[in-house]
């Protein structure tokens, strides 16, 4: 059987921008039919094992039982772990995945979920799939295309992964000589005394940003450098954007929450390359966020910086599928064959 693993979090969309911004509400419905038609059309062919994680909202039961009464029973399957109902769930769930023989893990959430899930998985690829804010790293897709795509991928071993995946760039942030997390899209340095509320939406609060992407085009904190310079996932380096308006030398426009536009002073901006260590200024009491999402506090008197590392988690990018498994006449079959032959 070929495996592929399932993790559907259930707080992403959930956030505190459904109160401070016009942000869609991602609703329990929607990441349900969701993950139903990727299940859907996985268990057409008999070859394919499911394994979701299981959490508190019970999305992953309700699939479940979707399924209970037709022949794929035996193909689909919560995986037994005890839960902490936080962003462990995923990763744990993950090293799971990786240590049973998934050849592929399936993220429903959004650029913090498949940060959380990167972190346990080095070969695997990761199918992303948006059902969070202000994503870049997940895509919209239609979860049938989806299905397909994975089924493709689960089906050709062989294929290398740079293929039909993007190798991301990451950061790590270290703090007095110790690494102590990571982004995959971008880093934060926020005016603020602790984290309360995890979103970043405060223009004015924002010191410094470093980024391993940026498009002016997204909505987040990594569109603060993408008003000024783009980089594309594959580029070799990264920028590092130091913002205020007491020291600013120009300012733009950025979106940092749907439905709104704030002034960001921008006084410096430099190319990160890899694998050196650059010093982030903290002059004041400030919180670190990662991929859009308070994490952890920083005083002055601590010694923190950031190194770019170029070989990430491998991101399926599942438009390179669909056209590898068109072309390979992958969904093209004889008529007397059963689908679940080819």
């Amino acid at each position: 059987m070929l495996k592929v693993g399932m993790i559907i979090n259930p707080d992403a969309g959930k956030d505190i921008r459904r109160i401070t911004s016009a942000a869609a509400d991602v609703t329990d419905r929607y990441k349900y039919n969701l993950a139903y038609c990727i299940a859907k059309t996985l268990l057409t062919f008999r070859n394919i094992q499911i394994e979701i994680m299981p959490e508190r909202f019970g999305l992953g039961k309700r699939l479940l039982d979707s399924f209970s009464n037709g022949y794929a029973t035996s193909q689909i399957s919560l995986i037994s772990m005890q839960l902490v109902n936080s962003a462990e769930d995923s990763r744990n769930a993950a090293e799971h995945f990786i240590q049973t023989g998934a050849r592929l893990v399936i993220v429903l959430g959004g650029d913090g979920t498949v940060r959380i899930v990167a972190k346990s998985i080095a070969t695997v690829p990761i199918m992303a799939i948006s059902t969070g804010t202000n994503n870049v790293i997940p895509t919209m897709i239609d979860g049938t295309t989806a299905g397909l795509a994975a089924k493709f991928i689960l089906s050709n071993p062989n294929i290398p992964l740079e293929d039909f995946c993007i190798r991301h760039k990451y950061i790590e942030v270290w703090v007095d000589d110790k690494m102590v997390d990571l982004a995959l899209v971008d880093v934060g340095v926020i005016r603020d005394d602790f984290v309360g509320a995890k979103a970043v939406w405060k223009g004015d609060r924002i010191s410094q940003v470093a980024v391993t992407r940026s498009k002016p085009f997204v909505t987040g904190l990594s569109s603060v450098v993408g008003m000024v310079r783009g980089v594309e996932p594959t580029d070799p380096y990264g920028l590092l954007m130091a913002t205020g308006e007491k020291s600013a030398s120009r300012f733009i426009l950025a979106s940092l929450q749907p439905g709104e536009l704030q002034r960001v002073g921008i006084s410096e901006l430099q190319t990160l390359f890899p694998d050196q260590f650059y010093s982030l200024s903290i002059n004041q009491n400030s919180v670190i966020s990662l991929d859009g999402e308070k994490e952890f506090t920083v005083s002055p008197d601590q010694h923190v910086q950031i190194v770019l590392r170029i070989n990430g988690p491998w991101i399926v990018d599942v438009s390179k599928v669909m056209d590898i498994a068109v072309k390979e006449r992958h969904f093209v079959f004889k008529e007397q064959n059963n689908l679940e032959e080819y």
